[in-house]
């Protein structure tokens, strides 16, 4: 897939995003929308620089093996809500498409105050799917009631 055909995805993703923030209806949650970068990582040694399969947050990933790492601008806890599929997530009803924060990165805080977006990490259990999920911006609910 070349960068053009990337660029062109990505924005009918964001657009189909957008389409779906209006019809989805979040009545029980308060928070707010917001575009965030996506990037995946599982809990290996390559993507964490140790594989003891504990976030930052103290939970075993072997227990909850789909999460979010966050900046610290939110809280652990937080909850995320993706309302298009993103690959293994295709098939996950709407109402299970709800991730916690659990976990922190330095990147993440890094690129969050050098460009100002909101960055998000998605943890998966397997490596290659990580690895091709690549960078995606994507629109997510917020929320950390």
């Amino acid at each position: 897939m070349n960068a053009t055909h990337q660029r062109i995805c990505m924005v009918v993703g964001w657009a189909l995003g957008l389409l779906l923030m209006a019809v989805v209806h979040l009545s029980s949650a308060e928070g707010r929308w917001v575009a965030a970068e996506v990037t995946a990582y599982c809990p290996c040694a390559l993507c964490c620089g140790t594989a003891d399969h504990i976030t930052a947050n103290n939970t075993s990933t072997d227990r909850v093996p789909y999460a979010f790492a966050a900046d610290r601008s939110l809280p652990f806890g937080a909850r995320v809500y993706v309302p298009i599929g993103l690959g293994v997530l295709d098939q996950v009803r709407a109402s299970d498409r709800w991730f916690v924060v659990d976990d922190r990165g330095g990147a993440l805080d890094t690129e969050a105050t050098r460009y100002g977006v909101l960055r998000l990490d998605l943890r998966v259990r397997d490596h290659r799917w990580a690895v091709r999920f690549g960078r995606r911006l994507l629109p997510v609910f917020i929320t950390t009631n």
